[in-house]
């Protein structure tokens, strides 16, 4: 773990599409808002209008990614079809507080969604295009310096679920389970995954296979 620092810069960063780095890139990718989507109420007793802001729902999402030039890494997700997997590497630069010294920790996002929007940018003798692709997010995981986050929280109607996704249950390491038991709530929570083998209750955390996670009827 990182000692306690002094935030800087972004020391370097490269996007990747399905584990091939995409080399066209200028030099800044936006990452999207998380805006809460809201209702507004009025009524008596209220002074005109108020924005609820309803907990856990977001708005549409966008990750705009921009192109020098349109290029082969820019046309690789261009397809309205294909669903882009697409993970940003960065290396965040800070000041350890204790010594001053520099020091570095990763980030990670990996964005799953479709493109939305293309834009061609200009042609002009000895100058970039600008060119652009904007991808509607499906999906997001945003993980600090390996910090566990939750890669889904579920809403319907009033029930809510939260999921941790993983490939296969470690046998000898409590990492899908630890950040769900820090959430001091009554809402089911579940790890899904890939193992057959993997099935049961941890301190309840339901373990699952995704087939039958996702065949049930209830959650």
């Amino acid at each position: 773990m990182a000692a306690a620092g002094i935030p800087g810069v972004i020391n370097n960063f490269n996007l990747y599409h399905k584990g091939t780095a995409l080399v066209g890139l200028t030099g800044e990718v936006s990452l999207p808002d998380f805006e809460g989507m809201t209702e507004t109420l009025s009524g008596p007793g209220i002074l005109g209008e108020i924005e609820e802001v309803i907990i856990g729902q977001f708005g549409s999402m966008e990750l705009e990614i921009p192109f020098r030039i349109l290029d082969d890494d820019a046309f690789k997700i261009m397809s309205p079809v294909s669903v882009l997997d697409l993970t940003l590497r960065a290396s965040e630069q800070y000041t350890v507080k204790a010594t001053g010294a520099i020091d570095y920790k990763g980030m990670r996002v990996v964005v799953r969604g479709r493109q939305k929007k293309l834009t061609t940018g200009t042609i002009k003798q000895g100058g970039a295009m600008d060119a652009s692709v904007t991808v509607e997010i499906t999906y997001i995981m945003i993980e600090q310096n390996g910090t566990k986050k939750i890669d889904f929280v579920g809403i319907r109607r009033d029930e809510k679920i939260y999921v941790q996704v993983c490939v296969e249950l470690p046998s000898d390491s409590k990492r899908e389970t630890d950040n769900l038991m820090d959430i001091k709530d009554h809402y089911h929570k579940y790890v899904v995954c890939m193992d057959e083998l993997a099935a049961g209750n941890d301190n309840g955390i339901e373990i699952v296979h995704i087939a039958d996670f996702l065949l049930r009827e209830n959650w």
